[in-house]
């Protein structure tokens, strides 16, 4: 008997920076992002990679070990469409708190600090992705690893 597929809600992710516990030369409490198949730090001047004003994330650049930390939950919570309470990160589906713990810089195991983030999933009808993959069959262009496969099946 074939699996059933279950559709799952699609949701983007507002975290915010709620606390900073010692010093992180990256993020500021108040700091905002959101994701939805793409990260978009708001406010801060960071989009995609290039700065476009003056940043609140004091030197303008995306803290790495933050960002793989928050990759997995982020795409469970909007992609997959799982509860915060199921990933064991809230008491609630749609608001998860986590932290990063970002190694120490040079000798000092003082001279990092930890984020605290808040994330709250909020339900969309169409994601970043969707816009993409139309995009891609509005031009007439595969869509990726799973073009050949498609193009199998139509020849059959």
């Amino acid at each position: 008997m074939p699996e059933e597929k279950v559709e799952r809600k699609k949701y983007k992710i507002e975290g915010e920076c709620v606390e900073v516990r010692g010093i992180c030369p990256f993020w500021s409490k108040g700091d905002t992002f959101e994701y939805d198949d793409c990260l978009k730090i708001k406010e801060t001047g960071v989009l995609y990679g290039q700065t476009v004003e003056q940043s609140s994330i004091r030197t303008g650049l995306l803290c790495t070990y933050s960002i793989c930390q928050l990759h997995p939950i982020l795409v469970a919570m909007g992609r997959g469409g799982v509860g915060a309470d199921e990933l064991g990160l809230g008491s609630t589906p749609d608001v998860a708190y986590v932290s990063c713990e970002a190694p120490a810089i040079g000798d000092s195991p003082k001279a990092h600090g930890q984020i605290v983030w808040k994330l709250t999933r909020v339900p969309i009808k169409v994601s970043q992705s969707d816009l993409f993959f139309e995009d891609l069959k509005r031009k007439g262009l595969p869509l990726g690893r799973y073009a050949e496969d498609a193009k199998k099946k139509k020849a059959s």
